[in-house]
């Protein structure tokens, strides 16, 4: 997911590791629609290098072989109780607040 966004924001980088030692995450049950989540990641460790020539970026399509000449599946109707839900999943993700403790990150530059 990170090379994937790293890849959609055009960044010259690709993800080689990483880690992370430890995630905690408060819940404010009595209050979720309007106080954030807080999400804490300890010992993150992220190794970046830059982008190889001929590595697949966003919407590359997937090793393998290709869909060309097929339908895609018909997506079911959706639920209302799913949109719902999907609201509200969102409405808390945009409260989001992310704290690192203890991350590196380190870029790999090739030999010259």
């Amino acid at each position: 997911a990170v090379d994937e966004l790293l890849a959609e924001a055009g960044a010259p980088l690709e993800l080689r590791e990483g880690g992370v030692g430890a995630v905690t995450v408060t819940v404010p049950w009595a209050a979720l629609g309007t106080e954030p989540v807080r999400l804490r990641l300890s010992h993150l460790r992220l190794v970046l290098r830059p982008r190889q020539p001929g590595s697949p970026g966003p919407g590359s399509p997937p090793p393998g072989g290709s869909q060309q000449g097929r339908d895609p599946p018909p997506e079911p109707p959706p639920l209302e109780g799913l949109e719902a839900l999907a609201l509200t999943i969102d409405a808390v993700l945009r409260r989001l607040q992310v704290l690192l403790e203890d991350a590196e990150l380190r870029v790999e530059l090739p030999p010259q």
